[in-house]
């Protein structure tokens, strides 16, 4: 029975899509809800290259684009995955999305999936290209005419009355705070192979905490104790989807164009390579906003400091789309694994710069949904 009614909400949502997209026609771009974002003759990065604030270059934007009001939520994902067939986020149950959580943004999706997603909306149209932003169009569209560091100003504003965190965004603390107040005595199984405390358990109220000023601390290891991003409860996590809410759960994590959730909750795929010296890496590229497992300096509009293998599936990184007009340029083309030099679905995390906490991202297998016949 269970079964059956899974099958029919994803018909559901499917038919509904469908019947959005024919009622739009061409007038607008297929898929989620979108913003415009309107040229501009010099856009200044809050953050240069190697992520130092205020050394940013200035680049123009010569025409307007439309970026999707929010991150991809796992119900827009599940009309994709319904629609064709493609696997679905190793997190989901058999028969689609995790209940409760279908407004919650989709993670643990590739850099292939994400544009397979991107390929399947712009089959729909002939006058839009839908495809992944840039890492200069998600900042112009989380920033505004001028770079900030969040979408609703320069300072983070949380702060903590007890038991309660006062956020306008969905980072580290919020997690802390939850699970302190849940299951506190819970011992945590150190799982890193090379920290000095392999396998040993501590209680979670020894390991985070909340400072006065409403940040988290424990999630980085110590001399003395093991950090929470080497536990088995994060590795728990990072398997079923993370620590995530519903997208614009927080009123004021709004950009000045009307972008909800531009930081906080999920890194976002860009179509910018990695570079450094110059140089480019096709197989790796750059993630933004921060997520629900950073500190709350890490998710801001011009942090660059991320970025992410191509055939990586990690629990904190989604995705949004940008849709442009005119001519469609030639489809983005899949990276295959011979390219790579990786087998995949094996692709540890990437962190920029180092290769420290590789091991925290362990290879999932994909699911796919099947249907009884």
């Amino acid at each position: 029975m269970k079964h059956h009614i899974c099958r029919l909400i994803a018909l559901l949502l499917i038919w509904h899509g469908v019947q959005r997209h024919v009622q739009a026609g061409d007038d607008v771009p297929p898929g989620p809800v979108y913003v415009k974002i309107p040229p501009t003759e010099g856009y200044r990065y809050g953050r240069s290259v190697a992520n130092y604030p205020g050394e940013g270059e200035v680049v123009p934007i010569l025409k307007p684009y439309f970026i999707s009001k929010g991150p991809i939520t796992n119900a827009e994902y599940m009309e994709f995955v319904g629609a064709t067939g493609h696997a679905a986020p190793s997190y989901w149950p058999v028969g689609g999305v995790p209940e409760g959580k279908e407004r919650h943004p989709v993670t643990g999706v590739s850099y292939q999936d994400a544009l397979d997603f991107c390929n399947w909306l712009d089959e729909m149209s002939r006058h839009w290209h839908i495809r992944l932003p840039t890492e200069l169009e998600w900042e112009r569209a989380a920033c505004g005419d001028s770079a900030r560091e969040y979408p609703w100003g320069d300072h983070a504003g949380q702060s903590v009355y007890g038991t309660t965190l006062l956020t306008q965004c969905n980072f580290n603390s919020v997690a802390t705070l939850f699970y302190l107040s849940k299951i506190p005595q819970q011992p945590l199984l150190c799982i890193n192979p090379n920290s000095p405390f392999h396998k040993q358990r501590f209680p979670l109220k020894e390991l985070i905490s909340i400072l006065p000023d409403g940040r988290a601390a424990g999630w980085q290891a110590t001399a003395e104790r093991p950090g929470f991003l080497e536990t088995d409860l994060m590795a728990g996590l990072l398997a079923n989807g993370g620590h995530t809410v519903p997208v614009n759960a927080y009123m004021r994590n709004v950009s000045p164009f009307g972008c909800h959730d531009m930081v906080g909750n999920v890194w976002e795929w860009t179509c910018t390579p990695f570079g450094i010296e110059g140089k480019r890496f096709r197989t790796i590229f750059m993630v933004r906003g921060g997520s629900w497992a950073d500190d709350i300096s890490v998710c801001t509009c011009t942090n660059r400091g991320e970025s992410r293998r191509a055939d990586s599936h990690d629990g904190r990184v989604g995705f949004r789309v940008v849709a442009v007009a005119a001519k469609k340029p030639p489809r983005q083309r899949p990276i295959s694994s011979t390219e790579t030099g990786l087998t995949k679905n094996k692709a540890p995390r990437f962190k920029f710069g180092t290769e420290r906490d590789a091991w925290r991202s362990p290879a999932r297998p994909v699911k796919t949904i099947r249907r009884r016949k």
